[in-house]
Parts: C-alpha cells; structure tokens; sequence
C-alpha cells in the first residue's frame, strides 16, 4: 500500500508508536488528546468515515469549511445528513458567531428539482425535539433565512407542515412580519400579531376553519388587502354554523379611545362603503349597535358625514309595499325620545301621530296631523268665566313672553244653555306682564279663548326661518318624490340609493 492510496478510516500504519491516516499528501497523525495540535496535510476520502466528533476551522472569509455535494439531479439526496436521537439534541448546530457581515451558520442548496438544501430530522416521538434550530444573536440577524433564487414557478423560501391535528406548520413566538403577498385560505392561522402584517394579500379572503383567525393589533393598525379584480374583499370572516350565537368578525379593542370595527373606504369618488352589513334572516339585523354600558353618555350607533351635501344617516325602505320604515327610533324611558332632531326637522310628507284605535286596537290605527303654517308658531288656549262685573283674567305660562311676539286673539262664547240672549265678548287689555283681560257685556258668561304667537325663542332668533328656499347643489334638477311629476327615480333626491335598492340588491342565495 503507498501513500497515494485512497483510504477509509480504518486503514491506518502504526509507525513508531503513533497512528497515521494516510491520503494524499503529508501523513495526517491521529492524536489521543482534545484538541490536539493543528497539522497541515490533507484527508482525500472516497470511502465512508465515522467519527464520534469532527471539527473543522478556517479563517479565510470565502473558506466552505465543510461542503457535502450530492451530485445526483433525481433522487431523494442529501447534501448532508445528521441526526440526534437526544430529547434535546440538535441534528445540525450551525454558528456564525461573526458580529457583522452577511454570515451563514448553516447554508445548503439542492440542485435537484426534488431535491433539500437541508433536510433535520428529529425522530424522537416525545420531548422538546427540534429538527433544524437557527439562532441568531444579531441585531439584524436572521434565525433561519430561506431564499428562492428563481422568478417563475410556485417554490416556496420557507415552507412548514405539520401532520397532527393540533399542530402548527409556521409557528411564531412574537412578530410575524411579511413584505410579500401571504396566500392560501389561512386555516389554522391563529393569534397573529397584526401590528407588523403589512403588504398585500392574494386571496380574496382569509377563512379560518376550525381555528378563528385573531389578529392582535398592536400600536399600529393592520394594512390587509384584497388584490381580487371587481368585488375584491379585504377582510372577510365567515361564520357557517347553523345555530348559536356565532360571530363573522369580531373586533375587540381595550383602549379608552379604540374602535372595536373600524371600516375606510379611501377612494374619493364612487359608490364606497366603508362597513356594510347583510342579512338574509327574516329576523336578522343587517347592522346591530349596542352600546352596554349602564351609565355614559353612549352611542348604540354613531353616524358622521362632513360632506355639506352629505347625510350622517340614511334609511331607505326600498319594498314599496307592507309597513316598512326607513328609520324608527324607541325609547322606553318616559321622558326620553324615539327620534330627537338637534336642528331643524323636515318632512316631505304629511306629520301626524299614530296610535292603536281607541274602538279597535287590534285591527286599527288612529292618526292626527300636525298644521302646517309658513312660519313658526305657537298657540295657548283655555276656558274662563266672566265675574259679575263681565271682567275675566287670563294668565298665561310664566315663560310666554321670553318665547313669543306679535300676538293673535280669538274668543268664542260658550251659552250651554240655548238661551235667545246673544253676548258679546271682547279682550279688553292686551297681554302684559304675562296675562290679559276678557270682558263680556254679561256676567258669569264662559268664554273660550285662544292666543297664537310667532316663535321668538333664541334659536329662532339666531336662525331666522324661510317659507321660500333656493334649491342649492345636487339636489337642484331633482325632486323630492319625482313619480308625482311622472319622472322616474333617478331625478330623485336619492337616486343612487334607490338604485341600490332595485338594482344592486344582494343575492337571494348565500355567498360562500
């Protein structure tokens, strides 16, 4: 045998008491201590080695101190192989204890289209076991890196999987964050801190079945789109279970100043939404608001427009028959409001009350209507009878006064009993200091009276009121109910919502 021979671990030459592992090149001495002394030479294999420990050094800056190719192009081959059957073994330990620079404490690359740059395999069936373990101590570092050099096919730079049903592929002990496109349905993902989930997403939605899909916003809100073409969603939860309370999307916020569900609608033109609602129950709620708190000064729902065209709240009941309403408002507290207007209230239509029937509550309603008057006004009325003299004193509301101007008087004589005598009646001092004076030309004679008073309180005062307005912006050319013109809606004044009702109506069936 020479020393050109190509040699496997165990051919070795005992030459002076010492061992030698012979390749080709200088002898290399296999020495009995750790570490030993470093020795030059060369260890030329083509056989298989075993060793209980093999470490290899070296300082130059391009140096592959250890490089295992598996040539083959097909085939389930492995550039390098290791495995730890410890509980809390590593199969492959990798450092780059290099403070800066671009380092690799494990690299790999498989040419082969089947093929693993790095392949862990920790059969351990119990136990902390890790497959491949990338740390990093960096302030820029990366723990693993996975890079995927080709710009066509579908290849992946990292990919998990797991096979137990409870189970992660992808596990993230903190931030998860990706300035790509994250794709597939997103069943499993769960506790996702979205403060850092950035970019765009493919999918028109994430779905999350049987785990729901949390994310977690931190000081920043989370950016998700959907990059869909035409009826493109950028968040959609779906609850499928026929019975129980169950909840599409939930959105949880516990700062004084948070929004549980906030919807932005960014384009400056178009039919935008920023939250819309759908129901297709029969009892169902499209949008339910409902403010729990026991005390405040709270909100069930809050509506805002800063458009001088704008409405803060629309209800359009699109069904023209049945008894539909476009907004009802109920209060159960005796001294609250079903519907309170801060400002002026309009009406296009008639203004009445309505209540069950006296005669026939159950198949019947009873209306009354307001008068109408090109100003406003109030009026007072009552009864009063006449002392002996014929003289009547009428005191009026304390407040009357402060409210009122430009007073009207009417009186009527009330006989009752079809006497032939005719009384006359008159208001013998107008009002001041608050009350007036009735004289009759007989005594103890009943008299109802009547005073009607322009408005004259501070908010009339500061906002004085028009019988003739200027129809001005948008709603100039339309008409409040167009079909009493023989017009059709869209010279309404809300033509786009009514074409949303006849036209844009969602589907009967459930979209899935």
């Amino acid at each position: 045998m020479t020393r050109t021979s190509l040699l496997t671990l165990a051919a070795t030459t005992a030459v002076a008491g010492a061992t030698y592992l012979y390749g080709q090149g200088t002898p290399v001495l296999l020495q009995p201590n750790t570490p030993g002394t470093q020795q030059a030479g060369h260890a030329n294999i083509s056989g298989r080695m075993i060793a209980s420990s093999i470490q290899a050094n070296d300082s130059s800056p391009t140096a592959q101190v250890i490089v295992g190719n598996a040539t083959s192009t097909t085939g389930a081959s492995f550039g390098g192989f290791f495995r730890s059957d410890s509980v809390l073994g590593r199969a492959l330990y990798g450092r780059a204890s290099a403070t800066s620079g671009t380092t690799h404490g494990v690299w790999g690359q498989a040419d082969s289209p089947g093929g693993r740059g790095v392949t862990g395999v920790a059969p351990a069936t119990t136990g902390n076991a890790t497959g491949v373990w990338g740390q990093t101590a960096s302030t820029t570092g990366r723990g693993v890196y996975g890079f995927t050099t080709s710009n066509s096919g579908v290849n992946y730079g990292v990919m998990g999987q797991s096979s137990s049903a409870n189970g992660f592929g992808v596990y993230s002990v903190g931030n998860l964050h990706a300035t790509g496109t994250i794709s597939g349905n997103g069943s499993g993902l769960t506790n996702v801190d979205a403060s850092h989930l950035g970019g765009s997403h493919s999918s028109a939605y994430l779905k999350s079945v049987p785990k729901p899909l949390e994310l977690i916003a931190g000081s920043v809100y989370p950016i998700i789109h959907g990059q869909n073409t035409g009826g493109s969603t950028g968040v959609r939860g779906s609850a499928l279970a026929a019975a129980g309370l169950t909840v599409g999307v939930l959105g949880v916020v516990e700062s004084t100043s948070g929004r549980g569900v906030e919807g932005f609608a960014s384009a400056t033109t178009g039919f935008t939404t920023g939250v819309y609602g759908t129901s297709f129950s029969t009892d169902g709620r499209a949008l339910f608001g409902w403010s729990k708190a026991n005390s405040g000064f709270t909100h069930g729902v809050r509506a805002q427009v800063d458009s001088p065209d704008g409405r803060a709240m629309l209800g359009f009941a699109s069904n023209g028959g049945g008894v539909s309403y476009g907004v009802r408002g109920q209060s159960n507290s005796p001294s609250g409001y079903g519907v309170y207007s801060v400002g002026n209230t309009g009406a296009s239509g008639t203004k009445s009350f309505r209540i069950d029937h006296p005669l026939d509550p159950e198949n019947k309603y009873l209306l009354h209507y307001s008068s109408e008057s090109p100003m406003p006004q109030n009026f007072y009325v009552g009864n009063v009878v006449t002392d002996a003299q014929g003289h009547a004193w009428v005191t009026l509301p304390d407040y009357f006064s402060e409210i009122n101007r430009n007073f009207k008087y009417q009186l009527t004589v009330v006989d009752g009993e079809n006497t032939n005598d005719f009384v006359m009646a008159k208001v013998a001092t107008k009002i001041k200091d608050g009350r007036f004076l009735i004289r009759t030309n007989a005594p103890n004679t009943e008299v109802s009276w009547r005073v009607d008073a322009d408005r004259n309180d501070l908010y009339v005062r500061n906002r004085p009121t028009k019988d003739v307005v200027e129809k001005e912006s948008f709603e100039r050319g339309r008409y409040q109910h167009p079909e009493f013109y023989g017009l059709g809606f869209e010279r309404g004044m809300e033509q786009d919502e009514r074409q949303i009702g006849q036209q844009r109506a969602p589907a009967s069936s459930k979209s899935k």
